[in-house]
């Protein structure tokens, strides 16, 4: 863990081997990393909360996993503007129906 801190924590700061930028970092995309990381928090503790109510973790993750990739394809593909081909959805459905 503290590994992966410290090379995320060089990337950020943006000094890459060479010494040039090893990173570009925009204000809107950390806004949607950090979206994104709201998300997967959520989602876990709803997978807790579910579990909590006494549902078998064997259904109740496999659905919120599944869940969450399919929701993630549509949102990519509605409001950021993502090219999901054919496969990826494919990919996404399959998923989300298998689990």
């Amino acid at each position: 863990l503290s590994g992966s801190t410290l090379l995320g924590a060089i990337a950020l700061r943006g000094v890459g081997i060479s010494g040039r930028s090893a990173l570009t970092c925009t204000r809107r995309g950390l806004l949607w990393s950090a979206g994104a990381g709201a998300s997967v928090g959520a989602a876990e503790m709803l997978s807790f909360i579910v579990s909590g109510m006494g549902v078998p973790a064997g259904r109740s993750v496999p659905v919120i996993v599944g869940g969450s990739v399919l929701f993630g394809a549509v949102i990519g593909s509605a409001m950021l503007g993502e090219v999901v081909a054919a496969q990826g959805w494919a990919g996404a459905v399959m998923i989300a129906g298998g689990v």
